[in-house]
């Protein structure tokens, strides 16, 4: 995620990295400006990325979300874990295609 997080803040983005759902979720409560795109994985021990989702859009309404996952859209829909029409981005991901992604989304 280190990675990411230094791509994210070349490019101008305020990145608020996090080790944990839980992290995510408290840094999100104590955020207090508008929170654009949440980048979560869809499976992490503890909570699945759509629970962080809804837990930081009860503070954040505003924030978009953005899911990626190791395993294809296919498998994880066939699980339930997303909905078909969601944003999502299969690792491993170039820059290009997280930049393209993220402008797409955020331009909605």
């Amino acid at each position: 995620m280190k990675l990411v997080s230094t791509i994210l803040e070349r490019d101008g983005y305020e990145v608020i990295p996090s080790a944990s759902a839980e992290e995510a979720i408290m840094k999100a409560g104590q955020f207090e400006g508008a929170l654009h795109l949440l980048l979560t994985d869809v499976i992490m021990p503890g909570m699945k990325g759509p629970e962080v989702y809804k837990r930081v859009a009860e503070k954040h309404p505003e924030a978009k979300v953005l899911y990626m996952s190791g395993y294809t859209a296919n498998v994880i829909n066939r699980q339930g874990l997303l909905d078909e029409d969601v944003n999502f981005i299969q690792k491993p991901f170039s820059k290009k295609t997280l930049r393209e992604k993220m402008l797409r989304i955020l331009s909605k």
